[in-house]
């Protein structure tokens, strides 16, 4: 947001001083103060990009329209060449060197502390990006489909913005690019922002491991792009607009009510039962964002000791093999989606025996046992609805009324206690 938006008065000013210019000669102090102006701009942008990129290393790929067009701004005035381009591209080094170096700096101290600096500099980027090129480690938080940010995470973040904007890109903007050669202010605004949509977006879809939180930062080109087609006067508007509305309620529903919307209540739950047994435990996530352990309220010293583990998209052969690992007297429990106790757990005969680690309840120790693990049992504790995990949906074979009212009642997250053999 910040990069476009001073951007944008980089473009404005640059606009400002072009008409200047053809309304009286140009003198040294004229070009002094144009050659100040720049480097501030390049400061300004430098910063920005690489707070943004210590923040996360993708901000590169949203930052490089936006510092592509600063690096030519200046071509219609007959300045553009290979050189002045990378001139400009200079002005960038200092202000980022200087950025990089403080934000390594803190970074360092705040992970290892003043006696580690002799250790060398912690640059949390490069950790970043080793760990995502490692295919094991996207594997462990969900593989997807290359058209996922397209067709899925772009319509799921921002309803029916991401199609009207590319109408807009299709039928206005990208003819327009081949009729013009001096592109005026506000076109040349429009192009950054379709490019800062666009680039972003397509090259994400590259990497096979697709959130829709990725996409994010385009908020703001989409909107740029995309507002004036809701605010004409005609019905086509009106509808846009009404279909716009009704999309935001339902994925406001969806992300505010169902998405995840299990663990928070079973992070309650454990807490309160800690108090009750006063003892410990293991506490298992599959098919989940990280746990908030705050709402554990487990403070240091309690005397509960309490390990969490996000499994990620961890099939439950892995699970098992992981919860049945442990080698000391604390339960291990394990909290997963509906649709996937429905797909893998058979349910058993009775109900789980208190095992005298966790109190189980008796209205809800439902006994389960797996194909292939003959020796292991999962004793059901809880479940809290609603709850919707997108990686791993409930399976409808046929729509039909019970299928469907089945596939709902998956829409919960089932809480389990799991004993080994």
């Amino acid at each position: 947001f910040s990069l476009c938006f001073r951007l944008t008065k980089c473009f404005v000013d640059t606009d400002w001083r072009v008409e200047l210019k053809s309304k009286k000669k140009e003198t040294t102090e004229d070009k002094d103060a144009e050659d100040t102006s720049s480097r501030r701009e390049a400061e300004d942008l430098a910063i920005i990009t690489v707070l943004g990129f210590f923040n996360r290393p993708t901000f590169l790929f949203f930052a490089f329209p936006a510092l592509l067009a600063f690096a030519i701004k200046d071509h219609h005035l007959g300045h553009y060449s290979l050189w002045n381009v990378t001139g400009r591209l200079a002005m960038f080094a200092p202000a980022a060197l200087s950025a990089m170096f403080m934000v390594s700096a803190l970074d360092t101290l705040f992970y290892r502390g003043q006696e580690s600096l002799s250790k060398g500099p912690v640059l949390t980027p490069m950790n970043f990006i080793a760990y995502n090129l490692n295919p094991r480690n996207l594997a462990l938080h969900g593989i997807h489909k290359p058209w996922t940010h397209f067709a899925v995470n772009l319509p799921l973040l921002f309803g029916i913005l991401p199609f009207v904007a590319m109408y807009v890109m299709a039928r206005n903007w990208i003819p327009a690019i081949w009729k013009e050669t001096a592109l005026k202010v506000e076109r040349r605004v429009d192009y950054v922002m379709m490019a800062s949509f666009l680039f972003p977006v397509l090259i994400l879809t590259l990497f096979k491991h697709q959130e829709p939180r990725f996409l994010i930062p385009v908020l703001f080109p989409l909107v740029y792009v995309a507002h004036d087609k809701f605010f004409k006067p005609g019905v086509l508007s009106k509808v846009l607009l009404g279909s716009w509305i009704v999309s935001n309620v339902l994925l406001t529903y969806f992300y505010g009510v169902m998405h995840q919307a299990g663990i928070p209540p079973m992070l309650i739950y454990v807490s309160r039962n800690l108090q009750r047994t006063g003892q410990g435990l293991h506490l298992i996530s599959t098919y989940s964002y990280s746990m908030p352990q705050f709402l554990l309220a487990n403070p240091r010293g309690s005397g509960f000791p309490i390990h969490t583990y996000d499994l990620g998209s961890t099939d439950l052969d892995q699970v098992i093999e992981f919860a049945c690992g442990f080698h000391d007297a604390l339960p291990a429990l394990v909290a997963m989606p509906g649709s996937m106790t429905e797909r893998h757990l058979v349910s058993g005969n009775g109900t789980c025996a208190d095992s005298g680690l966790w109190k189980v309840a008796s209205s809800v120790s439902r006994k389960y046992g797996v194909v292939g693990h003959p020796g292991v049992q999962f004793c059901q504790q809880a479940s809290f609805s609603p709850h919707l995990t997108t990686e791993f949906l409930p399976v409808i074979s046929n729509v039909t009324f019970g299928e469907v009212f089945r596939a709902v009642e998956q829409l919960r997250l089932d809480l389990f206690l799991i004993k080994c053999s």
